[in-house]
C-alpha cells in the first residue's frame, strides 16, 4: 500500500501547473542553476535552497556587521578544506593486528549494534544476509581483503557509535541482543577513551582493505561506500561523506545502466541502494551547493522504489521482521519526503524584481502535497500538529517517529523560505496569502527547538548531522 501511496504522490506533484509568465523552468534536481540553464527572461533569479547561505541573502548582508560578512559564500567548503585529515593509527588503543583478539560475542554485539540504531533509518544492509553469510566469512577468512570483510569492519565501526547511542538513551531496541558472552574487559572500540573517536580503529583497518577492491563495482562494495559515508557523517565530514557517497553512485550506475542481471532479490537490493545514494547526494549537493551531482539522480524514473523482497535463502520468519517492516515503511516515506523537496526546490526557488513571485496556486498545491504526505504514513508512524511528542524512552520513537516529525518541520520551513525572501526583499508586493505563509514558516522555525530535543539525546546517531545543524 504504502509504495501505491507514493507513487500517487509523485505523480500528483508531477501534474502542478506551473504558471507560464514568470517562473523559470525547473532546474536539474539537486544542482544550483547555471549557465547552461538561465531562464528565458534574464531578471527571473534563483534563490540558493541552501539553509546557512541565507547569510548570503542581500537584504541580510546589508543587517550583518561587516566582520561577519563573507566576502565569499563558498565559505563552508573553504573551512572544511583545511581540515586535517584523519588520524591512520591510534596505537595507543589498539596494537597491531588487534582483530585476531576480537571475539566472535563482541563482533556480534557491534553489528547488533548497528542495526539497532543506523540500519533503521538508512537499510544499507540485509539483516539476514548479513548474520548467515556475510559475518561468517568475514570472520572465517580471518578479516582478509575482501568484501565480506570491508562490510564487517564499517559495520562494526558503526556498531561503536550504535552502542553508545543505546547507553547514551538508556534504553534498548527489539534489534538490540547484548550477547551475555561478551567480554567487557577487552579493549573494544566501544569502549574507547574520549580522546579517540568511536570505530576509528575498525574505519581504517577497511580503509586498508578497500584500497585493492577500487575497480569493483559489485553489491557489497556500494554498502561500503554507503557505510563509510555514513560513519564520516558522524563525524561532521560533510565533504568527505559526499565523496563516499559519489564512489557509491557510480557502483549504482554500473548496475543499472548496464544488464543489471540478477535475481529479484539482486535487483530490490540495488534499488534500495540507489534510494540512498540519491537522497545522501541530494542533501549534500543542495546545501554545499559548489559540490557537483553525479548522472544518478537522472535515473530516478529507471529505477523502482524498493519493495524489501525476502532473500531467497531466507530463514524462518521471526518478530524481528515484523519489526523490520516498519522501520521499511519509514525508509519509504523518507524517499518520498526527498522527491516532493527536489520539485519544491526545481519549482519555487526564484524571484523576480516586480516581487510576483512564488506562485500562489503552485505552493498551495506543494503544502497541500506536503500534508498529504503525512497524513498517508502508515498509522504507527502517523501525527498531526496536536498530536504528543513520541515517548522518548522508546529509542525507535527518537530514531524513525521524531526523524519524521522533524522532516516535515524542514519540508514546512523549505516550503516558506521564498515567502520569507519576498518579505525582506520586495516587502511592497507582499500579500495577505504571503503573510500567512510567512507565518508559518517562522512558526516552524521555532518548533525546530521542540523537535530536535529528544534526537539530540542521542548524539551518537545523527545520520547527516552536519545537515541538521545546517538547518
Amino acid at each position: 500500500m504504502i509504495l501505491n501511496k507514493l507513487e500517487r504522490l509523485d505523480a500528483k506533484i508531477d501534474q502542478i501547473t506551473v504558471p507560464s509568465a514568470s517562473q523559470p523552468p525547473a532546474p536539474i534536481p539537486g544542482r544550483e542553476p547555471d549557465s547552461s540553464q538561465q531562464l528565458a527572461d534574464p531578471k527571473v533569479k534563483p534563490i540558493s535552497f541552501s539553509a546557512h547561505l541565507m547569510i548570503e541573502w542581500p537584504a541580510v548582508r546589508e543587517l550583518l556587521p561587516q566582520s561577519v560578512v563573507v566576502p565569499n559564500g563558498n565559505y563552508a567548503l573553504q573551512l572544511e578544506e583545511e581540515r586535517p585529515n584523519l588520524p591512520i593509527s591510534q596505537q595507543r588503543s589498539y596494537p597491531e593486528g588487534f582483530l585476531a583478539d576480537l571475539s566472535v560475542s563482541t563482533v556480534r554485539e557491534l553489528s547488533d549494534a548497528y542495526f539497532a540504531t543506523f540500519n533503521l533509518m538508512t537499510p544499507v544492509l540485509d539483516r539476514k544476509l548479513y548474520f548467515h553469510r556475510t559475518l561468517g566469512a568475514a570472520i572465517n577468512g580471518g578479516f582478509g581483503y575482501d568484501a565480506d570483510s570491508c562490510v564487517v569492519l564499517m559495520t562494526m565501526a558503526l556498531g561503536c557509535w550504535g552502542s553508545q547511542t543505546l547507553s547514551e538513551s538508556h534504553r534498548t531496541s527489539p534489534l538490540y541482543h547484548p550477547s551475555p558472552l561478551s567480554d567487557r574487559s577487552h579493549h573494544t572500540p566501544s569502549e574507547q577513551s574520549t580522546r579517540d573517536l568511536p570505530g576509528l580503529a575498525f574505519y581504517n583497518e577497511a580503509r586498508k582493505r578497500i584500497g585493492f577492491l577500487e575497480c569493483e563495482h559489485s553489491m557489497q562494495i556500494c554498502q561500503f561506500y554507503l557505510l563509510a559515508a555514513t560513519y564520516l557523517g558522524q563525524l561532521l565530514r560533510p565533504v568527505d561523506c559526499w565523496s563516499m557517497t559519489m564512489r557509491a553512485g557510480t557502483c549504482c550506475l554500473k548496475f543499472w545502466e548496464t544488464s543489471n542481471e540478477g535475481d529479484e532479490w539482486t535487483k530490490d537490493m540495488f534499488s534500495r541502494l540507489f534510494w540512498i545514494t540519491v537522497m545522501f547526494e541530494t542533501v549534500f549537493t543542495q546545501e554545499l551547493t559548489d559540490l557537483p551531482a553525479s548522472k544518478i539522480r537522472d535515473m530516478e524514473d529507471r529505477v523502482p522504489l524498493p519493495k524489501f523482497v525476502q532473500f531467497k535463502h531466507s530463514f524462518t520468519t521471526t518478530d524481528a521482521d515484523d519489526d523490520e517492516s516498519f522501520y521499511h515503511y519509514h525508509f519509504l516515506s523518507q524517499i518520498a519526503h526527498r522527491i516532493f523537496l527536489t520539485r519544491v526546490y526545481s519549482s519555487s526557488y526564484y524571484c523576480t524584481p516586480t516581487g510576483d513571485y512564488p506562485n500562489m496556486s503552485l505552493t498551495r498545491e506543494l503544502y497541500h502535497q506536503l500534508d498529504q504526505w503525512r497524513s498517508q504514513l502508515p498509522p504507527a508512524l502517523r501525527f498531526d500538529d496536536d498530536s504528543p511528542d513520541p515517548d522518548p524512552e522508546v529509542l525507535t520513537n527518537v530514531l524513525v517517529v521524531s526523524w519524521l516529525r522533524a522532516r516535515y518541520s524542514v519540508a514546512r520551513y523549505h516550503l516558506g523560505r521564498p515567502f520569507l525572501y519576498k518579505a525582506l526583499h520586495h516587502p511592497y508586493a507582499l500579500t495577505e496569502h504571503d503573510r500567512h505563509r510567512c507565518k508559518q514558516t517562522l512558526e516552524s522555525i521555532l518548533r525546530w527547538a521542540a523537535i530536535m530535543r529528544n534526537i539530540s539525546n542521542v548524539k551518537s546517531c545523527i545520520p547527516l548531522a552536519f545537515l541538521m545543524c545546517g538547518q
